[in-house]
């Protein structure tokens, strides 16, 4: 049989409401980078990652321990933000603590003098002369570019999270609803 004619992807085959009334628009220009050639047609779902990720600590104010925070290791797969690690439980010359998110989730637990590797984040927080009280703080700034490309099940750089839906390219063509993500070129879509 001839096809007479065809129909491409409309955005409302793979969205419903592009509107959410506390947010506003749900739409955002991001940039993608895949490692080789790729076609993204509407509803091509997308996995975030950081590119060139650091990460700084400051204690807080009045923390009764004085004990350091060693360097910080930032993975591909750790979200930007400002991260809250407070000591859960006191001990001499050691202790818990946890690391809570922006969001205000609990992303990751460790303890005093132990390396810690979780969140996207690698380091040791080192015990000092004062012990750590319970309730004391350090807060971990991490800062990066974040990159976009299809969500890959068995990726270990976070994008085996899905986190967005591909829903055009930012020139019109002839073909409005694909884009082609040219290796390794940054490029810009909706």
């Amino acid at each position: 049989m001839t096809a007479i004619a065809s129909e491409s992807v409309r955005f409302s085959d793979v969205i419903a409401h592009e509107y959410a009334p506390n947010i506003a628009y749900c739409r955002e220009v991001i940039t993608a980078y895949e490692a080789s050639e790729v076609d993204y047609v509407v509803g091509t779902v997308l996995g975030k990652y950081l590119v060139s990720g650091s990460a700084t600590a400051v204690a807080g104010g009045s923390n009764t321990g004085n004990g350091t925070m060693g360097s910080i290791t930032v993975s591909a797969w750790a979200i930007p933000g400002v991260y809250t690690l407070r000591i859960t439980v006191a001990a001499s010359n050691a202790g818990a603590f946890e690391i809570i998110n922006e969001a205000g989730a609990r992303v990751g637990t460790g303890n005093v003098a132990s390396a810690f590797v979780g969140a996207g984040l690698a380091f040791t927080l080192a015990d000092g002369s004062t012990d750590f009280a319970a309730g004391d703080i350090f807060y971990i700034t991490v800062t990066g570019t974040e990159k976009w490309k299809r969500v890959e099940a068995t990726a270990l750089d976070g994008t085996q999270i899905a986190r967005a839906i591909y829903i055009g390219g930012l020139t019109p063509s002839t073909a409005y609803n694909t884009s082609t993500i040219a290796a390794p070129t940054d490029t810009s879509v909706l």
